[in-house]
């Protein structure tokens, strides 16, 4: 057995002249056999990708319409919520006295206005018609049309003090009922 070790080795340690381009050959082949694996495999990756982005964008789609849908449930909810909350405020006794306050000073300040305006024509007209040793007559007689006009605009400021309070009570009242 010695005689087949030592002639197999003597085979193999000759060089043969063909055996670089043999080695080359073999790697071509093996190169083209990997090109066709990956080509099928491409090519079936191709044939299904429109079915995978179809599948893809019917999810993303869906996702998207429930995101939506959350986001109105959510906003008709907060809608219903104020609604509730305008309709506990708008019918607390605060706000109706503050309604009310303030529908009077705004007929006390109109009242004020026209006064003024009256007490002016007034003092206008007399101290058109009066003489130059008259203007202490007509001093006095503006002072007196003019009283009612002050008057009615100390009425209008008390007005306005009970408002500003009737007002600062409703919206402590409305402030005490959030977030309930």
């Amino acid at each position: 057995m010695a005689t087949t070790n030592q002639s197999k080795q003597s085979r193999q340690s000759k060089l043969d002249a063909n055996r670089p381009f043999y080695a080359v050959v073999g790697a071509a082949d093996l190169a083209v056999a990997f090109g066709r694996a990956a080509a099928t495999e491409l090519q079936a990756d191709a044939m299904a990708l429109p079915t995978r982005l179809e599948k893809l964008m019917n999810e993303y789609v869906a996702d998207l319409t429930r995101t939506v849908n959350d986001l109105n449930k959510g906003y008709d909810d907060l809608a219903a919520r104020g609604h509730e909350f305008v309709a506990k405020v708008r019918g607390q006794e605060a706000t109706e006295q503050t309604k009310s306050a303030a529908r009077t000073t705004t007929a006390k300040a109109k009242s004020t206005a026209t006064q003024a305006k009256k007490s002016a024509k007034k003092s206008s007209t007399r101290a058109k018609s009066s003489t130059r040793g008259a203007a202490k007559k007509t001093s006095s007689t503006a002072k007196k049309s003019a009283k009612p006009a002050t008057s009615s605009a100390k009425g209008t400021a008390t007005a306005a003090r009970k408002t500003v309070s009737s007002a600062a009570r409703a919206t402590s009242d409305a402030a005490s009922k959030a977030g309930s």
